[in-house]
């Protein structure tokens, strides 16, 4: 059953919304593909049961068992069961992908591979084509590797099953090397990691204000229904793209932007609709924006170190401020907290330095476990994301992580920015040391 996404459209005069509607409707079809770009489900330590599941090949000595979650069914009745094991010189993966508990009837796939051969690969940052994902992610194909997966879509108290194709790649989470703090852990598991690639997205086309477009919808995890989506849309002319896709939308959070007009973006995923809303002009909402991302705020909260109340007031404000906006999902973020230690040992008291890290759930452990791990020793504060419009990241109105908010010793925001090499060179001018 195809999709179908509405799309109403307004005139615009000023800051207000004039009342005439337009409201064209366009097909969706499911394509099988990854483009225009591809989403990843690794499949790693996080996921091992001990468990011996049925049907697993007698010649396959050393494997791992994983149930991978594919819906938000809580009690996990609906984990994909996978095994992945090294046979001679390859790496076996068999998924139970009609969900019968049963491997023997599954489709095995086999790949070449060889640790020591497969980390030199990686120190000279050189793959065999099997294990790099250029040609899934960049063309509208795959190897031959895709494999169609039964899962149960939540929505409510209702339940739905549905299918999803994947591709399974030979591939890993992160490079063992001897420098991360895991390392021992990261080799032993090295040999059964591999990645589900999903291969289906949305696509279709519509006019809208006398030109076309093109849209594409994909799911953004293949472990999530529906939570959140990636949206993509291109203008085309005489049946051409034109230049390459919008910044990427993660619904339901960033709004759509096309030609002069804002769109929300409302999606049905049972229903498989899709309504878009004109809900201002590009320029209005440009300048609303750029006043919100102006905004320095109050706020206070425990600081999850030491479980005393830290914060920030631009009226009490004596010295320069950093509040930067991370998360222990986000793999950027990581990246540069060697350089916020840094930053940190660099200028000390003269510099107030602050954490917020945005998380779907209070896991404090493994909150103190990268803070630990980074030595990030300044305070730092844990907000649950919620739908609320109240919070230090709704406050200061952060869409992108990392983000980095500088602000100076009056309180005045000195800069915005998710590179922090631009917050180191903006506090050397800053903080004279």
């Amino acid at each position: 059953m195809p999709w179908r996404i509405l799309i109403f459209g307004c005139f615009f005069s000023c800051f207000a919304l004039n009342a005439q509607v337009n409201s064209i409707s366009v097909d969706l079809y499911k394509k099988i593909g990854a483009f225009p770009t591809a989403t990843r489900a690794y499949v790693y330590e996080k996921y091992a049961v001990d468990i011996v599941p049925e049907g697993v090949p007698s010649f396959l000595k050393d494997y791992r068992v994983f149930e991978i979650p594919l819906s938000d069914d809580v009690s996990k009745k609906d984990n994909l069961l996978a095994v992945c094991g090294l046979y001679q010189k390859e790496k076996i993966i068999i998924i139970d992908a009609n969900r019968n508990n049963d491997l023997s009837d599954d489709r095995l796939f086999n790949f070449p591979y060889d640790q020591q051969e497969f980390l030199g690969y990686a120190n000279r940052g050189v793959f065999p084509e099997v294990y790099t994902l250029d040609k899934s992610s960049k063309l509208d194909r795959f190897t031959g590797n895709e494999l169609l997966i039964n899962y149960t879509q939540t929505a409510g108290e209702d339940m739905h099953r549905k299918n999803i194709f994947v591709e399974v790649l030979p591939n890993f989470i992160m490079f063992p090397s001897p420098d991360r703090p895991n390392y021992e852990q990261l080799l032993a598991w090295f040999d059964y990691t591999f990645l589900l690639l999903l291969a289906e997205h949305r696509t279709g086309e519509f006019s809208y204000h006398g030109k076309r477009f093109q849209i594409y919808i994909q799911q953004d995890r293949v472990d999530r229904s529906f939570e959140r989506l990636k949206i993509f849309i291109r203008e085309k002319a005489a049946g051409v793209p034109v230049g390459k896709f919008e910044e990427t939308i993660f619904y339901p959070y960033k709004k759509i932007i096309m030609g002069d007009d804002v769109f929300d973006i409302s999606v049905d995923p049972l229903r498989e609709t899709a309504t878009l809303t004109a809900v201002d002009s590009r320029q209005n909402y440009e300048e609303k924006l750029a006043l919100e991302n102006q905004k320095v705020a109050a706020f206070e909260a425990l600081n999850f170190l030491d479980g005393k109340v830290v914060g920030y007031s631009p009226e009490l404000t004596d010295q320069p401020t950093l509040i930067h906006f991370w998360g222990s999902w986000c793999g950027p973020c990581k990246k540069d907290m060697p350089i916020l230690k840094k930053i940190s040992t660099t200028y000390g008291d003269d510099l107030g330095l602050i954490g917020i890290a945005s998380e779907s759930s209070e896991n404090l452990d493994l909150l103190l476990k990268i803070s630990g791990e980074h030595d990030m020793d300044w305070p730092q504060i844990c907000e649950v994301a919620s739908e609320e419009e109240s919070g230090i990241v709704q406050g200061y109105n952060v869409k992108a992580f990392p983000t980095y908010v500088l602000i100076d010793d009056k309180g005045k925001l000195t800069l915005r920015t998710n590179d922090i090499e631009l917050i180191v060179k903006e506090l050397q001018t800053m903080i004279q040391k």
